[in-house]
């Protein structure tokens, strides 16, 4: 399980790079650059999603591996 949240982990990190990278050759992080908005916080509202996202899978990978195959974290 543990191999498994990274691995997804990792999928989620190419998808943010994909969709800044969209954003930026369409001109949509520009137009968003220009709103009345930080620099910080328009990076923050672009991040919170997946970030939530990866929680969810995280929390759904743990919990499978423990309710299905017994597996119990050494972290106490």
């Amino acid at each position: 399980m543990p191999a498994n949240a990274v691995l997804f982990g990792f999928f989620l990190a190419l998808t943010v790079a994909m969709t800044f990278a969209t954003d930026r050759r369409t001109g949509a992080w520009r137009r968003l650059l220009a709103a009345p908005v930080s620099r910080r916080r328009a990076l923050l509202a672009a991040l919170v999603p997946y970030y939530a996202r990866r929680g969810r899978t995280a929390r759904v990978l743990f919990g499978t591996g423990a309710l299905v195959f017994g597996w119990r974290s050494r972290i106490r």
